[in-house]
């Protein structure tokens, strides 16, 4: 990204902390970032579903305006959702053969192998308008019942 798009980018953010006010800027606005500018279109992205789609809902002319009043060939705002993807280290491959290289510890034993592997990214495990990817209650079911839960029937009523 050059230097004037992310000139372009903080007056943009201006305007709309300027239109929308401090309170409601920080909530839904201050986590979006800019990924890329074409002809017509402006790419932003969010960390969570639930607020690609609350923007999307509620203020979406908005932020077109703003980008309007800063190029006005701009006709469309792409909002997207940022992955946050964690990855191992890759592992370093020596040129001596797999028996080779397994080192022995001091006690005779053989060394643990270690592996690189990919995780999947942390959202997509949600459901769309789910929670923080960092929340792990909010996606995960309950597998035990509560307290409560245990002390009522079916149809509602508490069990003595």
């Amino acid at each position: 990204m050059t230097n004037t798009e992310q000139d372009r980018w903080s007056r943009v953010k201006g305007r709309l902390r300027s239109s929308v006010g401090e309170d409601v800027y920080t909530s839904w606005f201050a986590r979006m970032d800019l990924e890329s500018v074409q002809q017509q279109s402006v790419h932003l992205s969010v960390p969570t579903r639930f607020l690609k789609s609350w923007i999307q809902a509620h203020y979406a002319e908005r932020v077109l305006t703003c980008w309007q009043a800063e190029m006005p060939e701009v006709h469309r705002i792409d909002l997207t959702v940022r992955t946050a993807m964690r990855c191992a280290a890759p592992a370093k491959e020596s040129l001596a053969p797999a028996d080779q290289r397994r080192a022995e510890r001091l006690d005779g034993r053989p060394a643990l192998e270690l592996r690189a592997t990919a995780i999947a990214p942390v959202s997509a495990s949600h459901d769309a308008l789910g929670g923080s990817p960092l929340d792990p209650l909010s996606a995960a079911p309950t597998r035990w019942p509560t307290p409560r839960r245990a002390r009522l029937r079916r149809d509602g009523a508490a069990m003595p």
